[in-house]
């Protein structure tokens, strides 16, 4: 259970890291496979591909390797965040979306379902899952708040923690999680879903507000994070 509980701790303090607005001001709609929009940028495209490749071997495998492979895709962008100074710069992107559009008319735009099932695919999940509901204005406001608060590098190491803790509990217990009581098992569900629930949200508001790129990085965060929760644990049973 200590492993668990860490696991938890590490995914309660998460908010979703950002790329940077060199990946921010694309045009939506067209999903990037190659990361062609990054050719100005290697670093985030290398990191890109290696968090996909991480995750769509996480879903063939169920191996603790490959949560760790994805930790340390996400360790990358966060040096990388960090080197370039890309807090300010996507605070920039967002404040003159706002200014443009209204932020709030940017985050009650329709959610793109169909750039997101193209981008679920990069990351080896089709069909791409329905989203579990259409968050508030409230919600997405929050959401996007904590985007801009708590900046991108240390969002993206706090990912990359997560993912580690995925890894401990891979290795640890195999593709199903076996606890000693009902009541512990249910309480790691709840945590679990409450998680899964964020990372959809966030990920709806970066993005409305950032480009294709970003937005694919957000996707695979939340596509990674949600077929754990329902393929390798027992919450899905648990929780329904």
């Amino acid at each position: 259970m200590h492993d668990r509980r860490m696991f938890l701790q590490a995914g309660a303090a998460l908010a979703v890291p950002a790329v940077g607005a060199a990946l921010m001001g694309r045009p939506r709609g067209v999903v990037e496979a190659a990361c062609a929009a990054c050719s100005d940028d290697p670093v985030a495209a290398e990191a890109m591909r290696q968090f996909k490749a991480a995750i769509r071997a996480l879903g063939k495998t169920h191996r603790g390797e490959h949560a760790r492979q994805a930790g340390a895709a996400l360790r990358l962008l966060a040096a990388h965040s960090r080197a370039r100074n890309l807090d300010a710069e996507f605070r920039q992107t967002v404040a003159r979306e706002a200014q443009t559009y209204g932020r709030d008319n940017v985050l009650m735009r329709p959610f793109d379902y169909e750039q997101f099932a193209a981008t679920a695919r990069e990351f080896g999940v089709s069909p791409a899952p329905e989203l579990l509901r259409n968050p508030t204005l409230a919600e997405r406001r929050q959401a996007l708040d904590l985007l801009l608060t708590d900046g991108i590098a240390a969002q993206a190491e706090r990912a990359a923690r997560l993912f580690e803790r995925i890894a401990v509990e891979l290795d640890a217990r195999g593709p199903m999680h076996l606890v000693q009581t009902k009541e512990e098992q249910i309480a790691f569900c709840r945590g679990l879903k409450d998680q899964v629930f964020q990372a959809e949200v966030l990920m709806i508001a970066a993005c409305l507000f950032a480009g294709t790129i970003a937005c694919a990085f957000f996707s695979g965060y939340y596509v990674g994070i949600r077929y754990y929760y329902e393929y390798q644990t027992e919450c899905s049973m648990w929780l329904g």
